[in-house]
This record gives structure tokens, sequence and C-alpha cells, in this order.
């Protein structure tokens, strides 16, 4: 039996590693199809009074899209349960000491959202779409592409 020549046995790994990143970003198309249409904002549906008890200057790394943000830290009240934590989508504008109104899920009340952010317009759907298209239009290439280089060997 003749031994498989090195440059057969490079083919077909690039071909199973083709085959391999094909499936993962048909996956990943798949995932981000069924997101289309989605948004949890008419899940924010409770609003309550919250404390700013901390703002904290968060460094986000250098670069182009690099910079700083800064988190606002509040503290809320319901029931009898207490909570603290970040205020998501934005700041809320208040200094410490101040209180603001935040708006959380009934199922979620530990991850308060401003309120301008929970009654804002959802973003459009033209890239989640976009994406899908890009992820499946590569992830037919990797499949092609990797089933040509196991079927023919390398040799065309």
């Amino acid at each position: 039996m003749r031994k498989p020549s090195a440059d057969r046995v490079l083919t077909a790994l690039m071909g199973l590693v083709s085959l391999f990143v094909g499936a993962s970003l048909a996956l990943v198309a798949y995932v981000l199809a069924g997101k289309i249409g989605e948004d949890h904002r008419a899940t924010l549906d409770r609003r309550v009074t919250a404390v700013v008890f901390d703002k904290r200057v968060v460094n986000e790394g250098g670069g182009p899209n690099g910079g700083t943000r800064t988190d606002t830290l509040v503290r809320y009240e319901l029931g009898d349960k207490r909570y603290t934590s970040r205020l998501r989508r934005g700041s809320s504008g208040g200094e410490v000491g101040d209180t603001v109104e935040v708006a959380y899920d009934s199922e979620r009340p530990d991850r308060p959202y401003t309120v301008a952010y929970a009654e804002s317009e959802p973003p459009s759907d033209a890239s989640r779409i976009t994406g899908v298209v890009l992820f499946s239009l590569f992830a037919l290439a990797m499949l092609g592409g990797g089933a040509l280089l196991l079927l023919t060997g390398g040799d065309l």
C-alpha cells in the first residue's frame, strides 16, 4: 500500500479545517437569523426609582475604537430585596446621590436599563440580515472549498 504524500495529507487537513469553519459559520448564520425581529426592549416593562451610588470611568483599551466610558452604578429596592447593579445602555446623567428612574424586566430585576433606552426605537434589522447573508456566503464558500479539496485531493 502506498503511503500518502505530505501534500495530500496537508490538502486533506485543509479540506477538513475548511469544512469545520464552514459548518461553524453556518451555525452562526442560523443563530443570527433566529434573532431577526427580536427586541428585548418590550420586556422592560417595569420602572423603579434608584439611587446613583457610584460613577466609574472604565478604560476600553487603545486603538481607534478605544477610549473610556462612564459606568453608572445604582441601588434600588423591590419588595424586601435590595439590588446593586451597573446601569445598562447609557448613563442616567445623574450624579452620585441623585435619584433616577430605571427600567427592568420583571423576570430579571437585577439588570436595570436606562428609561431612555427602554423607550427608544429598536434598531433596524438590516444589519442582522446583512450579517446572516454574509455569514451564509462565507459558510458556503468554506464548505464548497473544503469539499472540493477533499474530493479532488488538491488536483484540479
